[in-house]
């Protein structure tokens, strides 16, 4: 596992499919916060310090919580996996067509570098429109359907 603080800026993603977040949920429903107050002294009835009483709550839950998260973890790789051509190009229109995306919000000094990704990203979307009309071509003469000029 990775350490504690980039665990902590992971969560947000790890909550963010259903599959994780239930993942998570369980770690707050079944881990108690605190040890009961019986294992908190020692055999002679004397309290533990606080680093003791840590440990102690930390061998007893740290297996549940590493498999836990583990899960939860293996659960958003496995969807950033499946994240297909067509979603990213349905996430990326969405993106351009959001209605925040108004020219006339960008900074004047920021214009010759809006212009230029705008330019990267036409150029790519261009080269992509390219590759997909080639790729349902050949999908298109290999089934015997006609290739329409949309």
């Amino acid at each position: 596992m990775p350490k504690v603080h980039t665990i902590m800026r992971n969560l947000p993603k790890y909550c963010s499919n259903e599959d994780g977040k239930k993942q998570i949920m369980k770690i707050a429903e079944e881990v108690d916060p605190v040890l009961p107050s019986n294992e908190c002294r020692d055999k002679d009835g004397k309290p533990l310090s606080l680093e003791e009483i840590d440990a102690k709550w930390d061998a007893k839950n740290n297996k549940y919580i590493i498999h836990r998260l583990k899960k939860a973890s293996k659960t958003h790789e496995v969807q950033k996996e499946r994240e297909t051509p067509i979603e990213l190009l349905e996430t990326a229109y969405r993106k351009l067509t959001h209605s925040d995306m108004v020219p006339d919000s960008v900074a004047a000094s920021d214009c010759h570098r809006a212009r230029d990704l705008a330019a990267k990203i036409s150029q790519r979307a261009h080269d992509l429109e390219h590759e997909f009309f080639a790729l349902d071509k050949q999908y298109r003469k290999l089934t015997g359907k006609a290739v329409a000029d949309d």
